[in-house]
């Protein structure tokens, strides 16, 4: 009797993740490689100033690969935040976790650039910085009303009067959590066919606003990046079903870098973007200092920008695009390992109160809810 062959298991995101006890590692070297591409792209802003990046973005052959680095950064979020609301016992402690992850080290960039750095390269007084309208303004952005611009400050740089142009990604960022959140608190999230359903639907109203508006904002419309989350959501709540395999990955790599020359192909690339996106994220190479020691992707993100927008302050308008990005990268990781180890990773460890929390805002309600009813029961005797 012929023996029988041991079964294989396919390959899937399922499997990738189980290989990896739930965390490869991949997502760490991706999210940290994408938040330097980010600076490295801006260093064309800040030398070259906003019509050369534009150029490089409408015309140029090259305009592709600054044009995917957002949409991959939001495909992969989708797809992590998706396992973290898989793990939050219900949308509240979800939308809780999600805050504590972004808020904090936003805040901080916040006040050492209003508190820090603008009082030190401002064109004002000090007396008229700190009274100026603009600066009590600026700190809307703590509550993702993003503010920009400080009084006098950059006022002659290349890319002028900005502060922190990275930061128009927070609001958008933030209104994908409520979009996954409002999924779950619906039962949408939990049943994937509705959930899928509502990604084909959002991405077949894109797709038809691309034949009716032009695309006129680089590669890639800022809202595309909506559903390049959805898309990372979706490839979550599948992932037991979608194969892991090499050639789908290069097949939509390429079709997704491809779109982007088409007219209004950019609507088109959430899909195959992320899936090429995620791909990569599941593979689990060895972690490296750079990557076990902490989570400084997001620091470098927040805090690129205005070390950048500094160093060319210092070195004028003349100064070549690698002399920004030379000092600036070391000085932003600096800034992020700080960032994480003073305040993120402090941050995370409140999770660990938000049952409580919510709890006691549960109470609160209920209170508020009883008085109403007792007052209405008054009016009505």
């Amino acid at each position: 009797m012929a023996s029988q062959l041991p079964l294989t298991v396919p390959a899937t995101f399922s499997t990738q993740l189980a290989l990896a006890h739930g965390i490869p590692s991949g997502f760490n070297y991706l999210r940290l490689f994408l938040a330097v591409e980010v600076l490295v792209w801006h260093t064309v802003l800040m030398t070259y100033g906003f019509s050369t990046q534009n150029y490089i973005l409408d015309q140029s052959v090259y305009g592709p690969i600054p044009s995917l680095i957002l949409p991959m950064f939001f495909a992969l979020s989708g797809f992590l935040v998706a396992g973290s609301l898989d793990r939050a016992k219900n949308v509240f402690d979800f939308i809780c976790l999600r805050l504590l992850r972004i808020l904090p080290a936003l805040w901080l960039v916040v006040i050492l650039a209003a508190l820090g750095l603008g009082p030190l390269v401002t064109s004002y007084s000090t007396g008229e910085y700190f009274s100026d309208s603009q600066f009590i303004l600026y700190f809307l952005t703590f509550f993702g009303n993003v503010q920009n611009e400080l009084p006098g400050v950059f006022e002659n740089n290349t890319f002028p009067n900005i502060v922190n142009g990275q930061l128009w990604t927070i609001p958008l960022e933030l209104s994908c959590y409520a979009l996954l959140g409002f999924t779950a608190l619906l039962g949408i999230y939990r049943r994937p066919t509705l959930f899928l359903a509502v990604f084909i639907a959002g991405q077949t109203a894109f797709g038809l606003r691309a034949f009716l508006v032009p695309v006129i904002w680089g590669g890639v419309p800022p809202s595309v990046l909506l559903i390049c989350f959805l898309a990372g959501s979706v490839m979550n709540v599948y992932r037991a079903k979608i194969p892991f395999r090499l050639d789908l990955a290069c097949l939509c790599g390429a079709s997704g870098f491809g779109m982007i020359y088409l007219s209004g192909g950019s609507y088109f690339i959430a899909a195959p973007v992320a899936y090429f996106t995620i791909y990569l994220g599941l593979f689990n190479p060895k972690k490296m200092l750079l990557v076990s020691s902490g989570d400084y992707s997001y620091g470098i993100y927040l805090f690129a920008f205005p070390v950048q927008q500094w160093i060319a302050y210092l070195e004028g308008r003349d100064a070549p695009w690698y002399a920004n990005l030379l000092l600036a990268l070391p000085l932003a990781f600096v800034c992020a390992v700080m960032s994480w180890h003073l305040v993120e990773k402090r941050a995370l460890l409140l999770r660990r109160h938000i049952p409580e929390f919510h709890r006691r805002v549960l109470r609160v309600l209920l209170i508020k809810e009883k008085m109403v009813y007792n007052d209405s029961s008054t009016d009505k005797n």
